[in-house]
């Protein structure tokens, strides 16, 4: 939708409209899968919305449906506690700032030995090698601050995601980093 004119957004916005929609029940993607857990115990999340041509904007939303929308892609249906309605968010768009950590910290955990993901592959290795690694950090009290860190231990918690156990260098304590707020810096 980049550069397109009000006419062609708006017949974009009927064809999405008349798409063929799927709901999502189970996945593999922990983002989705995140957003489906939240929608059976009606809870809340607070997110980084990357909206067409705009800025991020910071929300709280309770996703209630995840669907799969024919040649759109994936998107949930929310109740946005901002605009105080039912609102349609594109996945792909989404970065969780509270994924509600402590709730994680309960959920069964599995190590991660390998991975397909390139930026999984990359903090294993520095996990192996003891090497520091820097960071652009989308959560915690300085969303999109960089930090460097060293990667003690990467695993998946049960529903919520996979998450990095590392030393960070700028608070000068061990931490736990959400893998899906995490990009590499090389």
């Amino acid at each position: 939708m980049w550069g397109l004119s009000y006419h062609e957004r708006s017949l974009q916005a009927e064809c999405w409209k008349l798409a063929p929609k799927t709901e999502i029940t189970e996945t593999s993607d922990p983002k989705i899968n995140r957003l489906l857990q939240l929608g059976k115990i009606n809870g809340d999340i607070e997110i980084l919305y990357f909206g067409v041509g705009r800025e991020h904007r910071r929300r709280i939303i309770s996703p209630q449906e995840v669907l799969e929308v024919e040649e759109f892609g994936i998107y949930v249906n929310a109740f946005c506690h901002k605009r105080l309605q039912i609102r349609t968010f594109k996945v792909e768009l989404i970065t969780f700032v509270n994924d509600g950590l402590e709730d994680w910290k309960k959920a069964p955990i599995t190590g991660i030995v390998s991975s397909a993901d390139p930026t999984i592959s990359f903090l294993l290795q520095a996990v192996e090698s003891e090497q520091d690694v820097q960071i652009e950090y989308l959560g915690g009290s300085t969303p999109g601050g960089t930090r460097v860190i060293t990667p003690y231990d990467i695993f998946e918690a049960e529903g919520f995601g996979i998450y990095i156990y590392a030393y960070c260098h700028k608070r000068e304590q061990n931490r736990f980093f959400s893998a899906m707020k995490t990009r590499v810096i090389f």
